[in-house]
């Protein structure tokens, strides 16, 4: 999965750049500030998705874990991290920095709209609560972005969200504190 990403960020690097696209017009530049945000932003929307899952859970009833694809796999931890580095650097930069400001032209709805929709199909793999968590997450990363024409604290709430669901697979720690 980290060749594809990794080929299909170089495709992409090299189509922007002859079309005359530079990275850093996807607001990447990189500052302590950046960090903090995006720290600020993971827990945000692993609040938003607790939340969700609890009520879901609770509130309709359903059995623990429902609605949660189970994914099993063995990895070591090294190339978890670099999978969550590469891989919110690949999402973020595609479905929020190209995007919307590719569809910015469209208006703000329908840019953040097809933003949040692409980044569910990414990941349709997770199962229904998952999906419910990542609507209004893709919503929230959308708009931070078009307010603030920034992609780092994307990609690092991102990464902290995927680092957290890796350790949380081999580990059991989120997963065995939730209702």
């Amino acid at each position: 999965m980290m060749i594809i990403q990794l080929l299909s960020l170089s495709a992409a690097g090299f189509i922007l750049h002859t079309t005359g696209w530079r990275y850093e017009d996807l607001g990447t530049q990189i500052s302590f500030k950046q960090f903090c945000n995006g720290f600020v932003l993971f827990a945000i929307s692993y609040g938003m998705f607790i939340s969700i899952y609890v009520t879901a859970v609770k509130g309709l009833g359903l059995p623990k874990g429902w609605g949660m694809l189970p994914v099993r796999a063995e990895f070591s931890l090294p190339i978890a991290i670099l999978f969550s580095a590469l891989n919110s650097l690949f999402e973020e930069s595609v479905t929020v920095g190209y995007l919307l400001n590719a569809m910015h032209q469209h208006g703000q709805v329908f840019a953040i709209s097809l933003s949040m929709f692409l980044r569910l199909l990414y990941h349709t793999y997770q199962g229904p609560i998952a999906l419910m968590s990542i609507m209004p997450m893709g919503i929230l990363f959308a708009l931070v972005y078009w307010r603030w024409h920034r992609l780092w604290p994307l990609v690092f709430a991102h990464f902290l969200m995927d680092v957290l669901a890796f350790f949380d697979m081999k580990f059991s720690i989120v997963s065995s504190l939730l209702p």
